[in-house]
């Protein structure tokens, strides 16, 4: 996944779950909600949904502790971002200058990306673990036997 920011591009590298985490909790509604889920491009983002976006996040980020993961997350993510632009050395040494337009837009390719992604590792998981893809085969048996005794029944009944 590739991000543009004031004319350059710039490669995510290392973009993990664990690496993505102070980005995405920025995003975490009150109830537990992911303010993200329905959105996957932020070029297709209303001014309307990108300020109803970026008001939680602004609140968030006025926490030291929040700028300071997030520029550890970002630095991660994103080593070649220039220093100017993103930098953690330690929890009071970092720097983040960037707006909040694109700290969403990187938030939400990010998201986007890490989505494609699931279906791939769940697939990578159950593959290693052979007792998991036979549980899961002994339920699709037992699922088709259902069905087929319910159309049985449903028959016999109708007869």
């Amino acid at each position: 996944m590739e991000i543009t920011l004031r004319g350059k591009t710039y490669k995510a590298e290392y973009l993990t779950d664990l690496n993505y985490l102070p980005l995405g909790n920025l995003f975490l509604e009150s109830d537990g909600q992911f303010a993200l889920d329905d959105v996957t491009d932020y070029e297709s983002l209303s001014n309307q949904r990108q300020f109803q976006l970026t008001q939680p996040m602004l609140k968030r980020m006025s926490d030291p502790d929040v700028k300071a993961a997030v520029a550890q997350s970002l630095s991660a993510i994103f080593p070649s971002f220039p220093k100017e632009l993103v930098s953690y050395r330690g929890k009071g040494d970092f720097s983040l200058n960037i707006n909040l337009p694109e700290l969403l837009k990187i938030t939400i390719s990010c998201s986007t990306e890490l989505n494609k992604k699931i279906p791939e590792q769940k697939k990578e998981i159950l593959q290693a673990n052979p007792e998991v893809v036979a549980k899961q085969d002994r339920i699709k048996q037992l699922e088709q036997e259902l069905f087929e005794l319910r159309n049985n029944v449903h028959s016999k009944m109708q007869a």
